[in-house]
């Protein structure tokens, strides 16, 4: 890169946006919650753009769209772009795939013109990987983007892939650091920089898909006052978030998974070391997960372990097309997916490992 966009890109600040969370999963289907998806896409895409430009990444435990209707706006001016990042749904669903993309797409403000040429410039770069195109729409509608708009500030609002599309998913979660490097280089051009994109490092969901579990399922408190949250197992990760507690005020939080000293909350907030928190509950190495198939075509999955609960998706596969499960918890003959996508009644699933 020559010394002028060495320059040039030292000067942009770029705030990455993970949409939901904070409590609210966003749109759910047999491939997971969007909320986990757009916290491991922000962090890829942070992985991407940190050599080039001042990258910041909103506190992944908060939900931006909550706290902005709480008067905790954003000051969106303090960047020259914002990418507010999510995965759609749609009315009919095909979370197995029938052999067509729904795509990328978003949402920009009419009067948003520097929006508009980063939104226009990610589909472009997302274009040339060969996935599908779901298009740009204006919109006056959306809080976060009126927000950014009043203050005149650049932001688009990505819907990277459609969650309950199984062929947009299948091609998402086996090209995500190509989309995520697709997506940073959308926005470099978009802000008129001349840099190339870095590949980003596997991180988040990414990692923890690859790595086997350990069994591991307790609660924990804090044990000092500032407790960072990292994106994946390691101090090399970025901080995604924070637990500021005092003494006396500490609240308890559930480890899910272990890896390296670091445990995985079960929020999908991200990690924490585990010789900074203190274990409150259980027999040590807690419940030990394992991994189930379904007994039948169709298994609905529930926002809680009992069928009054309401639906959050459910799993269509016929035999000889089955997959594996993997269940981190069990409550009255239900069990609750590592995904988090929900709980499944272990009635109608056949136990693997």
């Amino acid at each position: 890169m020559r010394r002028s966009d060495t320059m040039a890109a030292s000067k942009k600040k770029v705030l990455i946006i993970a949409g939901h969370g904070e409590g609210d999963p966003g749109a759910c289907s047999v491939w997971g919650q969007e909320a986990d998806y757009t916290r491991e896409l922000a962090c890829l895409l942070h992985s991407a753009l940190k050599s080039k430009v001042k990258a910041t990444m909103y506190d992944q435990t908060k939900n931006c769209y909550e706290q902005s209707r709480k008067g905790n706006v954003p000051d969106y001016t303090s960047y020259d772009a914002t990418l507010e990042v999510h995965f759609n749904a749609k009315a009919k669903k095909d979370p197995q795939g029938d052999g067509k993309f729904t795509g990328i797409g978003g949402y920009v403000h009419p009067s948003n013109a520097a929006g508009r040429k980063i939104a226009q410039a990610i589909m472009a770069e997302v274009a040339m990987l060969g996935f599908g195109q779901w298009g740009v729409f204006d919109s006056v509608g959306l809080l976060n983007l009126n927000n950014a708009q009043r203050q005149g500030a650049a932001y688009f609002l990505l819907e990277t892939a459609f969650i309950d599309d199984g062929d947009d998913m299948a091609w998402y979660t086996k090209n995500k650091a190509e989309a995520a490097r697709a997506i940073a280089q959308g926005i470099l051009k978009g802000l008129g920089l001349n840099s190339r994109a870095d590949r980003p490092k596997a991180t988040g969901m990414q990692e923890n898909n690859a790595a086997a579990e350990t069994g591991a399922s307790y609660k924990i408190t804090a044990a000092c006052d500032v407790l960072n949250i990292r994106a994946g197992a390691g101090a090399g990760h970025p901080v995604v978030g924070t637990i500021r507690e005092k003494e006396g005020q500490k609240k308890q939080y559930t480890i899910v998974e272990e890896k390296n000293g670091w445990g995985r909350l079960k929020s999908g907030a991200g990690w924490v070391k585990l010789s900074k928190v203190k274990r409150v509950d259980g027999e040590p190495g807690g419940f030990q997960p394992y991994t189930i198939t379904t007994t039948c075509d169709v298994l609905n999955v529930r926002i809680g372990p009992g069928a009054a609960n309401p639906l959050s998706g459910a799993i269509r596969e016929k035999e000889g097309q089955k997959r594996q499960y993997t269940i981190v918890e069990e409550k009255n003959g239900w069990g609750r997916l590592k995904s988090g996508l929900g709980w499944v009644s272990l009635h109608y699933t056949r136990r693997t490992s």
